[in-house]
């Protein structure tokens, strides 16, 4: 009895380890969001009001967009609103169906796991890199959004299979 009491407890800790990641990378994305829209509006009203341009605007909305995807998609694994086809799992058997669903969270977190081995790699090999627009800054802090996006992805879905359901919307 002892052994699952252990058990349920650290299903409990994982789960609000997983809960704190989900919080930080929200208020992470609220974040990267308002950099984002704060740079777009300077941008136009630099461009069209005061004729000048800023180099830099465009491509500090996109790296903070590609940051707010790959955060943002572990808040989709937690939800379950990514987009699958459970149409036929659901059709099957219960046994068969949970079957495919664990086939499918393996899945899941091997592209995963390659997600976040590839992003290391390539963080590290443009780390010597340097944005000649946006501020001087090692092309490793715009590629490092790959990594970290994979592991609160992992994260997340490893907090699925525990529960064994999504967080309603």
């Amino acid at each position: 009895m002892e052994g699952g009491k252990r058990m349920t407890n650290l299903k409990e800790q994982y789960v609000k380890f997983a809960d704190s990641v989900n919080l930080i990378v929200r208020y992470a994305c609220i974040v990267f969001f308002s950099i984002m829209v704060i740079d777009v509006v300077a941008s136009v009203v630099m461009r069209y009001v005061l004729v000048k341009p800023m180099v830099w605007g465009e491509q500090l909305a996109v790296y903070c967009m590609i940051w707010i995807a790959f955060l943002s998609s572990s808040i989709a694994f937690r939800r379950g609103a990514h987009m699958g086809l459970d149409l036929l799992v659901k059709s099957l058997d219960p046994k068969l169906s949970s079957i495919i669903q664990s086939i499918a969270h393996v899945m899941v977190l091997g592209f995963l796991l390659v997600l976040t081995v590839w992003g290391v790699k390539h963080t590290v090999a443009v780390s010597q890199q340097i944005s000649p627009v946006v501020f001087n800054m090692s092309m490793s802090w715009f590629y490092s959004a790959l990594p970290v996006g994979g592991i609160c992805m992992m994260i997340q879905e490893v907090e699925v299979i525990i529960k064994g359901t999504e967080e309603d919307m």
